[in-house]
């Protein structure tokens, strides 16, 4: 398992900043317009993990090869970089919902 887990890890550091960038931007979008516009904020996260894994797919082809040598397949490594993207997602969520909370009670 541990072989698994630095293999998605090298796998999804390349677009994780440009990940990073959309979870938060998903959230600020929840934020100025509240939580009726929820879908939208999903909306926005998941076209910009579209958007990065068909970058990572357009300009670095020639890393799969990699991934299928060691014995995963590309499906199975997107499907946990996209389970790990959501999970940095909702943790960012938590912290800047629990930060504005704490701020505005203040």
């Amino acid at each position: 398992m541990q072989s698994l887990r630095k293999t998605v890890i090298q796998f999804y550091k390349p677009v994780m900043l440009w990940n990073v960038l959309f979870s938060i931007g998903a959230i600020y979008f929840l934020i100025v317009n509240g939580p009726d516009y929820t879908l939208g904020s999903f909306f926005i996260k998941a076209l910009g993990y579209a958007a990065t894994v068909g970058y990572q797919r357009y300009y670095s082809p020639q890393s799969y090869l990699q991934y299928r040598n060691s014995g995963y397949t590309i499906r199975k490594l997107y499907s946990y970089t996209f389970a790990l993207d959501f999970a940095i997602f909702g943790s960012l969520f938590i912290v800047i919902i629990t930060v504005l909370t704490t701020i505005a009670v203040l």
